[in-house]
């Protein structure tokens, strides 16, 4: 039995899921690396950026996706 083993805290949150229950909390998983990952796709599937104004409106409802997609869009 190794007695050098190090069991993970159970008293820290996990970083990858924040807890983003409390109403203004950021999401840090929430990046423009996931943007870009996104808008990437899109232009892959054909789709054309329009305007900085309807790509700023695209970042929106990106956020919203995301806490839909994980149950969260109530809060």
């Amino acid at each position: 039995m190794d007695n050098n083993v190090t069991k993970p805290d159970v008293t820290k949150p996990d970083v990858t899921k924040p807890d983003v229950t409390k109403p203004g909390a950021l999401d840090e998983r929430f990046t423009w690396g996931l943007i870009y990952d996104v808008f990437q796709v899109l232009t892959s599937h054909g789709y054309l950026r329009h305007s900085h104004q309807a790509t700023g409106a695209a970042v929106g409802t990106l956020g919203e996706l995301c806490r839909v997609y994980e149950g969260n869009h109530h809060r």
